[in-house]
């Protein structure tokens, strides 16, 4: 049996005051990132997803509500441990 593995990058985020937000946990999707998202999730419709994980950060999670809502895949984990690194620019322009 044949396992695929797909990556995706949450979608655009709502970022008007332009900072690196890194790690910060409150960052969510923008309009536009929805829509990527909604995108990823039709992409990915046919290719029977049977999980989805994703890091604690608001916009993954929202990417991943979004694509597991297309997909039809109610399996979705969710853990620090796939986090990108802390950086010291966090909340910088």
């Amino acid at each position: 049996m044949r396992t695929n593995i797909y990556l995706v990058r949450h979608g655009k985020v709502h970022n008007k005051s332009d900072i690196f937000y890194g790690r910060l946990p409150l960052v969510r999707l923008s309009s536009e990132g929805k829509e990527q998202m909604k995108g990823a999730g039709q992409y990915l419709k046919d290719k029977h997803i049977i999980k989805i994980f994703s890091s604690n950060l608001l916009r993954s999670k929202q990417s991943a509500d979004i694509i597991s809502q297309v997909t039809r895949c109610k399996d979705v984990s969710r853990t620090s441990l796939i986090t990108e690194i802390k950086s010291y620019m966090e909340g910088m322009p």
